[in-house]
């Protein structure tokens, strides 16, 4: 019923920061995929960060922006959540959400109590599973103010020889 990491959570922000420096600056990793992308297609990540008026980022944005051709004609710009889940590299919290969801369902498929009782208890699990993901939202959209200007910094290339 805990969410013990999130974007913004400190361990998590030292683990990209940690995985970044592995890295010599101004140099990324590149990925060589053999499916997902088109021949010759290039995908290349950027982490965008907003930061509030004290300097301290409070919003992390990745971005994919998906190139074809030798001349690296843009077809795309796309959160990298998109490309991430065609190209099947992660989970996000719209799918743990789902499995808490169908979880709720499958625990009362079995249950042999009335209806009336099973409903009312049913509705308010949901109730509590929704109360915590709305909850989250509400504390990105509203505790956090940001400065218009993003900082970007190119994260990986991912890239199919042609």
């Amino acid at each position: 019923e805990l969410e013990y990491l999130w974007d913004l959570h400190p361990l998590v922000d030292w683990l990209a920061d940690r995985g970044q420096i592995s890295f010599p600056r101004h140099c990324a990793p590149v990925l060589q995929l053999s499916e997902g992308l088109d021949p010759g297609e290039v995908v290349m990540v950027f982490q965008g960060t907003i930061p509030n008026q004290k300097g301290v980022p409070v919003v992390q944005e990745w971005v994919a922006v998906r190139f074809a051709g030798t001349g690296l004609n843009v077809v795309a710009v796309e959160p990298f959540e998109a490309v991430a889940q065609r190209l099947q590299l992660g989970q996000r919290l719209k799918r743990l959400r789902g499995r808490q969801e169908q979880q709720l369902e499958l625990s009362y498929v079995k249950d042999q109590r009335p209806q009336q009782i099973k409903e009312k208890r049913r509705l308010a699990e949901q109730k509590a599973i929704d109360g915590r993901f709305d909850d989250h939202e509400r504390f990105v959209n509203t505790v956090m103010t940001i400065d218009p200007a993003p900082y970007l910094k190119l994260v990986a290339v991912l890239h199919r020889e042609a």
